[in-house]
């Protein structure tokens, strides 16, 4: 009888073509800079444990590198820079192979969050090219990154809770940090954020035109660290970078609003400032907006587990310091890798074609209760999983840079003189003046102070020059 063998797809193509199958990352240097690049552009680029496996040694070999000054991270292709972590894999894993897939998957994430982590407290400058969908275990590539830069082709979202899971890859964390309560409605929501509307949420900090990112790129190739600096060189590196990409950035579009803002952002920061799911429906509920009642149809449609445990772990993330709150992740992840939800949404919407409704379990939100919520932040009984061992012991409270634009609390701090020695009430132009100075005349900046002004401030009763903080 003849020896019989599987023959790899790979093995194949290379047999009778002659060519081997393109690496799913592709890794590049250029004088100072060091390029990972994500390439599986016919899967928008999502994330599976191979990348991860490929990405973390290839960081750690830079870190160590003196030549190696700042690491970019780019996607494949025009459309995305990663639509997400490959779940259609993870949820079909579960499906055929029960506690087994179950295992993989948790192990996944496991590997993932080690990554993401990495990248957040990285020693080296790091700049994600949000330049196309970036969305889940995208977001938690390039969102914690000191430098993030957005385009026309951005397209942002946390859209896990449509799929019967919760905002991860240290979104919580992030989300926590967003002004008013915009994290909230965006991980209870999936909504969308486009092109300048990323930079002004605080999901990018720099907003570039798609066709001028090849001439940046080239440019930061060219930076080194500053000559007769002492150890705090590392700090005028960040700054330097940040100067560099100011000067291929374009400036707010003299039409433009930012999608949320007026009274959607009022709406939001009232309904969703409420500590349960059913309190925030309640509320949209009341509101006569059409927004206010979109909004909560939105919500219904969610998984009520979902939402639920990503309301708590949202509130809980932000008091947490970013590798503790991540660790945290992974023991929700993990329960959530074993509950029906998961494989149910993501069946219903990636895997089946057309995709359907999917049937939530429980399919109500009174079903779910208080102890099924805390349940969730604990270690699943039974499992094998421990603690991440990290690649480093750094962490942080806040984010250790910010090259962003100003958040709503910064300007209501100067507002109202905290941590000022101003005895006086302030004017808009004054403020804008204070921003101005201290941001060195970032781009949007001008836009976000004055939007801000205009909707929690008003004259003061005796001056209507001088501006008073709304509650």
């Amino acid at each position: 009888m003849p020896l019989r063998a599987k023959i790899s797809p790979s093995f194949l193509q290379r047999y009778f073509t002659g060519a081997e199958a393109a690496p799913e990352v592709k890794f590049h240097s250029l004088k100072a800079s060091r390029t990972v690049t994500l390439n599986r552009p016919n899967k928008l680029n999502s994330l599976n444990l191979n990348m991860v496996e490929e990405i973390l040694p290839r960081l750690q070999e830079w870190e160590k590198s003196d030549a190696a000054k700042l690491v970019v991270l780019k996607g494949e292709g025009e459309k995305s820079l990663c639509a997400g972590g490959d779940v259609a894999a993870l949820a079909s894993g579960i499906a055929n192979e029960g506690e087994a897939g179950s295992k993989k998957a948790t192990h996944y994430f496991e590997r993932e969050y080690i990554l993401d982590q990495y990248i957040a407290t990285y020693p080296k400058p790091f700049v994600a090219l949000q330049d196309g969908i970036t969305m889940g275990g995208g977001v938690g590539l390039s969102v914690h990154a000191p430098f993030r830069i957005a385009t026309e082709k951005t397209m942002f979202a946390m859209p896990e809770t449509n799929i019967g899971f919760f905002p991860d890859v240290g979104g919580t964390f992030f989300l926590s940090r967003l002004d008013g309560e915009l994290g909230v409605y965006l991980g209870l929501t999936s909504e969308r954020l486009k092109g300048f509307d990323a930079l002004y949420a605080g999901v990018a900090t720099h907003y570039v035109p798609s066709n001028r990112l090849p001439d940046l790129e080239a440019r930061l190739a060219e930076l080194t660290h500053p000559r007769g600096v002492d150890s705090s060189s590392e700090v005028d590196l960040y700054t330097v970078i940040n100067n560099v990409i100011e000067e291929f950035c374009e400036p707010f579009p003299q039409d433009y609003a930012f999608s949320l803002s007026g009274e959607k952002r009022k709406v939001i920061d009232t309904c969703f400032a409420h500590d349960s799911v059913e309190e925030i429906l309640t509320a949209l509920s009341n509101h006569p907006s059409e927004f206010a009642q979109k909004t909560k149809e939105t919500i219904s449609k969610r998984s009520p587990t979902s939402v639920k445990v990503a309301l708590a772990a949202i509130r809980r993330a932000k008091q947490n310091d970013f590798t503790a709150n991540i660790t945290g992740e992974y023991h929700l992840a993990e329960h959530f890798m074993y509950h029906p939800d998961f494989v149910e949404g993501v069946s219903a919407l990636l895997l089946t074609k057309p995709s359907r409704e999917p049937k939530w379990t429980p399919a109500q939100l009174a079903d779910v209760k208080d102890a099924d919520v805390a349940s969730f932040f604990s270690k699943k009984p039974g499992t094998n999983a421990g603690d991440i061992k990290f690649l480093t012991k750094k962490t942080f409270k806040e984010y250790p840079h910010n090259f962003g634009l100003p958040s709503e609390q910064e300007i209501k701090d100067y507002v109202l003189g905290n941590n000022s020695t101003r005895e006086f009430k302030a004017t808009r132009q004054e403020v804008l003046d204070h921003f101005a100075d201290l941001y060195k005349g970032k781009l949007g900046l001008e836009y976000k102070v004055n939007e801000v002004l205009s909707r929690k401030t008003t004259p003061d009763s005796s001056d209507p020059s001088l501006l008073d903080w709304v509650y």
